[in-house]
């Protein structure tokens, strides 16, 4: 499978890196919301095509754009993204859930929000605040919210 010809530049208000598709992708990637793998001089990311405005592009966020020194002028590859998307939850996280028996809600949530819950959790800095966010958690699970 061909890999769509892209080219990197750095838009929106957020300044956040966006590789812009040069064609409808559909025809290559078989549907619209694909999964991607990036690859800016070996800044890795995982994402999905997104449309907008009659544009196709590869939205990414700051840590992305701060690791990657884009060219504008350049193109990086993209491919389609086959591995499945799975998200290690932090030990005490994960430990909350199998208490509560949550873990088949759990794994119907979509990559990109167990990402940044667990994300948001491991990275608390105090017990206290890592406690509440694992509560928080697993309300939201057991209330269908998360």
């Amino acid at each position: 499978m061909a890999d769509p010809p892209v080219k990197a530049v750095e838009t929106g208000p957020a300044r956040d890196l966006e590789i812009v598709l040069a064609t409808d992708p559909r025809p290559i990637l078989r549907k619209t919301r694909a999964p991607v793998l990036a690859d800016v001089d070996g800044c890795r990311f995982r994402s999905t095509v997104a449309a907008m405005n009659g544009g196709w592009f590869v939205p990414s966020g700051k840590r992305h754009r701060t690791a990657a020194a884009l060219d504008p002028a350049r193109t990086y590859p993209v491919t389609l993204d086959t591995d499945p998307r799975t998200v290690a939850a932090p030990e005490g996280l994960a430990a909350a859930i199998r208490a509560a028996g949550l873990e088949a809600a759990r794994s119907k949530r979509s990559y990109t929000r167990a990402r940044a819950h667990a994300e948001a959790t491991g990275s608390a800095k105090r017990a206290d605040t890592r406690n509440r966010r694992t509560a928080a958690r697993v309300d939201e699970l057991a209330g269908g919210r998360w």
